[in-house]
């Protein structure tokens, strides 16, 4: 992406999802994070999933009588409770 202000990047994310995904907006969950902002450019991490894919996991889980907490790709996961684990915080969770 190009250097965009803030309140305008939501806009900026929309199109870009509407030109590189091939399903309708509606079809998939998503999310982003910024990763790198300069004067020229934005770099963004954007992750997908489609609301089947997730329903999936979710009757899973409520067949195994387990409550959903959090669903997150498994490689951010994996990081995230990296973090944790070198950098313990009791105000954080770590879900692998």
């Amino acid at each position: 992406l190009t250097d965009i202000a803030s309140a305008d990047i939501n806009k900026e994310i929309a199109l870009e999802i509407n030109r590189n995904v091939p399903l309708a907006i509606g079809e998939f969950h998503y999310q982003y994070q910024i990763l790198e902002k300069s004067s020229d450019k934005i770099i963004v991490l954007f992750a997908a999933v489609t609301k089947k894919q997730i329903a999936q996991y979710l009757e899973v889980l409520e067949h195994l009588g387990l409550e959903n907490l959090i669903i997150d790709i498994s490689t951010i996961a994996y990081f995230n409770c990296f973090l944790f684990l070198i950098r313990p915080n009791k105000r954080r969770k770590c879900y692998c």
